[in-house]
């Protein structure tokens, strides 16, 4: 979706001309621990390249606070944290999408309208996150930051072959 080429060396992604990264968090069917993710954002980090955008197509329903410190130290860093904000519909988020610092990200359909699954929520920040949160934070946000094409999106799986998906993951790699 972000920077895909063909085997002919065809361009296609939305961003053609971009160097990915690629840190494998999740299993074939899409499970992995919750350490995974963490040590994933921690590699970003230290990584032997230059990291500018950390695309994240996953997520925890409701709010983790086990993901501030890692979004505070890739934004720290200078590393946009760009995350699926879920797709449970409206007045829901997921972290790490909810997280202040990330760039969430909603679903908008062929049409431009927000897709019906595509969550979000206005964020009391106190009440949502029981205070745990850095002091530089608003009292309250709206996630998700932007919506981004995440319905019969054209996508790589597994084999070298293609498939068509729909969700807010579909949505992150093109912000």
């Amino acid at each position: 979706i972000a920077g895909g080429k063909t085997q002919t060396g065809d361009h296609y992604g939305v961003a053609p001309n971009t160097t990915l990264v690629h840190g494998k968090v999740l299993d074939s069917s899409g499970s992995g621990s919750f350490a995974d993710i963490l040590t994933a954002m921690e590699w970003t980090l230290t990584h032997e390249s230059d990291v500018d955008v950390l695309s994240l197509s996953l997520g925890t329903d409701g709010y983790e606070s086990a993901f501030i410190q890692p979004v505070e130290n890739l934004r720290s860093a200078g590393v946009v944290v760009v995350a699926a904000v879920g797709n449970h519909g409206p007045q829901s988020s997921s972290s790490p999408g909810n997280v202040y610092g990330s760039l969430s990200v909603g679903a908008s359909t062929p049409d431009g309208a927000i897709a019906e699954f595509s969550s979000g929520e206005n964020i009391v920040t106190n009440r949502s996150w029981n205070r745990t949160v850095p002091d530089s934070w608003p009292d309250s946000y709206t996630v998700p930051d932007v919506a981004a094409p995440g319905v019969d999106i054209n996508s790589a799986a597994p084999g070298g072959e293609y498939r068509q998906a729909t969700g807010t993951s579909m949505a992150t790699p093109h912000v």
